[in-house]
C-alpha cells in the first residue's frame, strides 16, 4: 500500500505604490532612511511550516518501516499468547474477463456479448502504516498473516514461482475438461495419480480414527506415485476405476508406483500387489488420491488454445477459464450475455474444488457488476454471507455440469451433448 504526499507552494505577490512629488522633488533634501520593518513570523506561522515539514517525512518513515509486533493467542494453545509480526494481508483483488484473454488457434473460435470473470485476491506486505490503516477494517475481508502462515518454509520468490507454476497446471486441466466435455479426443501422456491417503476399511468405535485400514496400506505410502496398473498407464485419477474394470473385491492387481518422486518423473519405481476392497457398490484399489496430477502431465491437444494470465498466480480460476474455453469453441451466449463471475479448481473430472479468499473474492465480485457468482457448493455459506443484502446471486456448484446447468438455467445456451 503506497501513499503519496503531495505538496504545493502558493507565491502571492504584493504590489507597492511609489509617490513621487514632482513640484519639490528636484530639490528636495533626502529623507533619512526608515527604520527596517521587523518581518518576523508570528509563532503558529512557524509551527504550521515545521508539521507541513515533518508530516511527509513522517508518514515516508511509516511507509517504509516493519509492521509492529503483536500479542495473540497461541493456535495450539488458546490460554497463552505469543508475539507475532503480521507481514502480509490477503485483501479484496480484481475480477477479470477471460473471454478477451482466450486465444484459439487450429479451429473457429466464436465470440460473445457476456463475459465470464475471474477474481483474485492481493497479498501485499504490510508496513507500519499500512498494518495502521488496516486496524479497524472488516476482519471477513481482510485476513492479517505472519510470513510463517503464508509461506511456511518458502520464500516469496519461492512462493511466486509455485503460483505461477500451479496457474499454468490450471490453464492446462481447464482446456482439457473443456475438450472432453465437447467430446474433443485429448490423448495424455506421463502424469500419474498420487496417494492423498490410504482409505479406511474399517472405523473405529468413536467414529473418528481407524480401526483398519485398506490392504493397499502394506505396500503403497502417501505420495507414492501410481503410473500403472497390471502394466495398463495410469495418467489420471479417471483411469483409475478403468484400470480395474470387471475386477471384484478381494482379487489382487500388480501396481506399479514411483515412491519419493519429486517431478513425477524421478523416484524409485516399484511393483507391488494390491488386495481390492469394496466401497458401497464399487471394487476400489483401497486409496484416496489427490485430485490433481503432477507437473509431468502432458495434454496432446489437437490445437491450440492459450490463455493470457500476465503474472497472476495459483490455482483458484480453473472454474472460470473451462467456462470461458467453452464459450469461446461454441456458438451462442453461455452466459446469456451477461456479466458472470466463477471461482474454484478443476479437476479432471470435472469437479470443483475448494479455494482460498473466497471471502475477498466476493467483495471484489461485488465491484465489478455481476449478476451472478459460481461457488465451490462446499463454501458456499461463507460467500452468501458476503453477498447478504446485495442484489449477486451466488450459485453453489459441484462440477463442471453443475456451472453450465446453473447457466442454461439464467439464459444461456446449453451446450450440444458430447
Amino acid at each position: 500500500m503506497a501513499i503519496s504526499v503531495a505538496s504545493a507552494t502558493t507565491a502571492t505577490t504584493i504590489a507597492g505604490t511609489v509617490m513621487a512629488d514632482e513640484d519639490t522633488w528636484a530639490g528636495s533634501v533626502p529623507s533619512p532612511p526608515a527604520p527596517p520593518v521587523s518581518r518576523r513570523a508570528p509563532w503558529w506561522a512557524m509551527v504550521s511550516v515545521a508539521l507541513a515539514a515533518v508530516m511527509p517525512v513522517g508518514v515516508l518513515v511509516l511507509s517504509v518501516l516493519g509492521p509492529p509486533s503483536e500479542v495473540r493467542a497461541t493456535r495450539s494453545d488458546p490460554g497463552t499468547t505469543e508475539e507475532i509480526v503480521y507481514g502480509y494481508a490477503i485483501v479484496p483483488g480484481d475480477a477479470a474477463g477471460t473471454e478477451g484473454r482466450v486465444r484459439v488457434t487450429g479451429r473457429p473460435a466464436f465470440d460473445s456479448a457476456g463475459d465470464v470473470l475471474f477474481v483474485t485476491v492481493s497479498i501485499p506486505s504490510l508496513s507500519w502504516l499500512d498494518r495502521l490503516v488496516l486496524r479497524d477494517a472488516d476482519p471477513r475481508v481482510v485476513d492479517l498473516l505472519t510470513a510463517r502462515d503464508l509461506l511456511g518454509d518458502r520464500t516469496p520468490e519461492q512462493e511466486r514461482k509455485e503460483n505461477l507454476r500451479l496457474m499454468g497446471d490450471s490453464k492446462r486441466l481447464a482446456t482439457y475438461v473443456a475438450m472432453r466435455t465437447l467430446g474433443i479426443d485429448v490423448p495424455v501422456r506421463d502424469g500419474g495419480v498420487q496417494i492423498d491417503r490410504i482409505a479406511c476399511e474399517e472405523a473405529a468405535a468413536d467414529g473418528s480414527t481407524c480401526a483398519r485400514e485398506a490392504p493397499a496400506g502394506r505396500v503403497l505410502q502417501k505420495n507414492d506415485l501410481i503410473v500403472a496398473i497390471e502394466g495398463r498407464p495410469v495418467h489420471l485419477v479417471p483411469d483409475l476405476p478403468s484400470a480395474i474394470a470387471g475386477r471384484a473385491p478381494g482379487d489382487v492387481v500388480e501396481v506399479t508406483v514411483l515412491r519419493g518422486s519429486t517431478t513425477g518423473t524421478d523416484g524409485q519405481r516399484l511393483t507391488v500387489p494390491v488386495t481390492l476392497i469394496r466401497s458401497g457398490d464399487r471394487t476400489i484399489l483401497g486409496i484416496r488420491p489427490k485430485p490433481l496430477p503432477p507437473g509431468s502431465i502432458r495434454f496432446e491437444f489437437p490445437f491450440e488454445v492459450d490463455i493470457a494470465t500476465g503474472a497472476v498466480g495459483g490455482p483458484s480460476a480453473g472454474l472460470p477459464f473451462t467456462l470461458a474455453v467453452l464459450d469461446r469453441l461454441t456458438e451462442g451466449e453461455l452466459t446469456g450475455g451477461r456479466l458472470v463471475a466463477a471461482t474454484g479448481e478443476i479437476d479432471p473430472t470435472g469437479a470443483i474444488g475448494e479455494i482460498g479468499g473466497l471471502a475477498q473474492k466476493t467483495q471484489a465480485v461485488l465491484r465489478s457488476g455481476a449478476s451472478v457468482f459460481l461457488v465451490p457448493r462446499s463454501q458456499a455459506q461463507e460467500a452468501l454471507a458476503i453477498a447478504a443484502g446485495t442484489t449477486l446471486e451466488v450459485v453453489p456448484v459441484r462440477t463442471i455440469t453443475d456451472a453450465l446447468d446453473a447457466l442454461a438455467a439464467r439464459g444461456g445456451v446449453r451446450l450440444p451433448a458430447a
